[in-house]
């Protein structure tokens, strides 16, 4: 599953100096189109106000009096966790290797200079801010929490920051703190900020914040967003560094909004067309009750866990049997309602006898096929609920081929238009188009059925802009195509998407060592 969450919230907080006047630490700026970090070191005269040194008004001849002005920057953002807290419940493991959260900002560039070579730290925040309504970046006069000085208002009560600036870190548990940047999530206390090196400057930000996401979902940190900063050395030398802007919430182009790309495996790959000898192969069952996924029953009693029923599988004397539980691939270690599957292996030089004179590895050597009932039962075997067949095959074998086949696919049940609330199943059929060239046919039609390729990955694109709204991710199978008894499929959450545009697949196959892209551009929808 690739999930991109929106940014519910965001702003930068500033101390800068106007006119070498007053410093706007009173400003807001919840609605402009950027989010700008910048660090100015002495090119502001201080004002008259400012006598006594601290961490912005510097005393650098240790005379007593300040005489060098720091101006500084942080952006605070936000994303709602809802509909990530309802996927751990289902098919959401946050404790998988393949569960991965990015923070995602993407770069503005309007040809103003850019720093080089500086880090930009995240840490998860320790109380609430408000984004509130300042569009002005130029002179800063608009006023509003959040902003460097306060982070929120309940009515007339103002809730400021421990430190100005949100500046009072600490760990995780400490009261009076403003963000964390240490805590002990049961193995010990570790660091908790996430950093990204910026070498040109001109850098998108992607930082992997897996740690602090999963920590929020599993209650042990409140989701109050996070604080991005240059790191602390670099806000407190000697060096300006102006100015790093990335594109707000509030951007024109949806594409350049935050994201919080999050990804998981949820694939099922369920081997009733591409089982073979030799190897593990899984089949899955699944149970509707008018529609609707729920457990399996039979009389009062109700079918869920481990080893909850069997799977036979049989062709004359020979027989299988495989135990089947309930799927439950998630967080919360909860069963998906009506979701079992069962592993089996049937070697190839297995000698059991299917009839007189023949045996599995017969088969196995002569024909290179086997076919075999499939019959779901109770555990006594008192009732068969459910019967179906498989073929099990060889793997490919021959002679040294290193070429692949030449793929082909086909998306069959896409629908013209999408609701942003749908979740659609899109069923994708599979082609060898080298392998139907060699093909005889006659003259009685025939129907193919879909051929399966084992890794396929999906990915989205804009049809006007050409942007890419949802990458192929194989890193975590985050866009891998499932397979069942009637092919390939994945599911797409259409929320993921830009309401008004029309979108288009693409599909990467690996195969024998290759990859191959198929574009379907001629294939569109639109979400609405």
């Amino acid at each position: 599953m690739y999930l991109i969450v929106t940014a519910s919230s965001d702003a930068y907080i500033q101390n800068k100096i106007i006119g070498n006047k007053f410093r706007t630490s009173d400003a807001n700026t919840g609605r402009a189109g950027t989010l700008d970090l910048f660090k100015l070191y002495g090119e502001s005269v201080l004002p008259e106000d400012e006598t006594v040194p601290g961490t912005y008004a510097l005393d650098v001849d240790s005379n007593g009096t300040p005489e060098t002005a720091i101006e500084l920057s942080r952006i605070l953002i936000k994303f709602d966790y809802d509909k990530l807290q309802e996927q751990t419940n289902k098919t959401l493991d946050i404790n998988s290797d393949n569960f991965k959260a990015y923070l995602s900002l993407k770069s503005v560039s309007a040809g103003q200079f850019t720093p080089k070579d500086f880090t930009v730290d995240v840490v998860p925040l320790a109380q609430k801010f408000d984004e509130g309504i300042g569009k002005d970046v130029i002179s800063f006069q608009d006023l509003d929490a959040c902003n460097f000085v306060t982070a929120s208002h309940d009515g007339a009560v103002v809730n400021a920051w421990n430190a100005i600036g949100a500046g009072q870190l600490g760990v995780l548990g400490a009261e009076n703190l403003d963000a964390f940047n240490r805590a002990d999530f049961g193995a010990g206390e570790v660091s908790v900020v996430a950093s990204q090196n910026f070498k040109e400057g001109g850098e998108d930000l992607n930082i992997d914040v897996t740690h602090l996401v999963s920590a929020s979902l599993a209650g042990q940190l409140d989701n109050h967003g996070f604080r991005i900063s240059f790191n602390p050395t670099q806000e407190t030398d000697s060096k300006t560094r102006f100015v790093k802007r990335f594109s707000s919430r509030h951007a024109s182009d949806p594409y350049a909004r935050p994201s919080l790309n999050v990804v998981w495996d949820d694939t099922i790959l369920d081997n009733s067309e591409n089982s073979l000898f030799d190897y593990e192969n899984t089949l899955y069952f699944q149970n509707y009750v008018r529609g609707s996924e729920a457990n399996l029953k039979i009389g009062a009693t109700t079918y869920s866990g481990d080893d909850c029923f069997r799977l036979v599988l049989s062709n004359g004397l020979f027989a299988v049997t495989a135990s089947a539980s309930s799927v439950s691939d998630n967080t919360t270690n909860t069963a998906r309602p009506g979701l079992y599957k069962a592993s089996f292996t049937v070697n190839s030089n297995d000698n059991s006898s299917i009839r007189t004179g023949d045996k599995v590895s017969d088969f196995a050597i002569k024909s290179g096929s086997l076919d075999l009932t499939t019959e779901w039962q109770l555990n006594d075997g008192s009732l068969t609920f459910f019967t179906g067949s498989i073929t099990l095959k060889n793997s490919d074998r021959g002679h040294a081929d290193f070429t692949s086949r030449d793929p082909d696919l086909t998306v069959l049940n896409l629908r013209n238009e999408y609701k942003k609330s749908d979740t659609a199943r899109i069923r994708v059929f599979g082609r060898d188009i080298t392998t139907e060239f060699k093909e005889k046919y006659g003259t009685i039609p025939q129907r193919r059925k879909s051929v399966i390729y084992d890794e396929v990955y999906f990915g989205v694109v804009d049809n006007l802009s050409g942007d890419v709204a949802i990458p192929i991710n194989q890193a975590q199978n985050g866009t891998r195509l499932s397979t069942d008894s009637q092919g390939m499929f994945f599911d797409l959450d259409m929320d993921n998407l830009v309401a008004g545009r029309n979108y288009h697949f693409m599909f990467s196959i690996s195969e024998r060592g290759t990859e191959t892209i198929v574009t379907q551009k001629e294939v569109s929808f639109r979400v609405v």
